[in-house]
């Protein structure tokens, strides 16, 4: 027999979304301090926050579809955060694997002797 736990909230779901919401916004903080100076100043907290802003889809994407099957099985509230964090984190991943290739190819026709 399943539990009903309809007053509570899946929080595996609600991780997922949080760290799928904190990569676009340490992005943010970083241009800020590239574009203050502070990223001289800071250079530690520069690196990782580089470090971080990466990974976190990365650890987004398998929380929230794990929030969603939980939120689905144990008839929880949180299926729409997960959903949520899910595009999020897919969106996220796309837009790193393009920017990767972009910088990559742009690398490749990089020649400092001209």
């Amino acid at each position: 027999m399943m539990s009903t736990d309809n007053g509570k909230t899946s929080k595996l779901a609600i991780t997922g979304l949080i760290a799928a919401v904190a990569a676009p916004c340490l992005f943010i903080l970083f241009i800020i301090a590239e574009v203050t100076g502070l990223a001289k100043s800071l250079p530690a907290l520069v690196d990782m926050v580089s470090i971080i802003m990466p990974s976190l889809p990365f650890i987004a994407l398998p929380l929230s579809i794990a929030g969603i099957v939980v939120a689905k099985t144990k008839r929880k509230k949180g299926v729409i955060p997960g959903i949520v964090g899910l595009i999020l984190s897919i969106s996220e991943i796309i837009f790193l694997f393009v920017t990767i290739s972009v910088y990559l190819k742009e690398m490749q026709n990089f020649n400092p002797f001209v």
